[in-house]
């Protein structure tokens, strides 16, 4: 076992032995370090849909339908093959 691999399982064997509420903060705070990739925290995520959402509501943005996206991309697709 790598020097590392042993200090993870200590990790993982501490994480677990908290109490549920700060075992439930500390997998929000590991998830969020890893799932914003994009470096964005989470009310920034938050005002950015907030922001778009209202854009849409005002008419100032046109949304489209999942099927209508994909045929755009196929089409397009289709057109560079050509």
């Amino acid at each position: 076992m790598t020097p590392s691999a042993g200090l993870t399982q200590e990790l993982i064997d501490r994480g677990l032995s908290l109490p549920p509420a700060e075992r439930e903060r500390f997998a929000h705070l590991l998830l969020d370090s890893v799932a914003n990739g994009d470096g964005y925290t989470e009310e920034e995520l938050h005002a950015e849909l907030d922001r778009r959402w209202g854009e849409y509501e005002r008419g100032e943005v046109q949304a489209y339908t999942l099927d209508e996206v994909m045929a755009a991309l196929r089409n397009q697709a289709a057109g560079r093959k050509s």
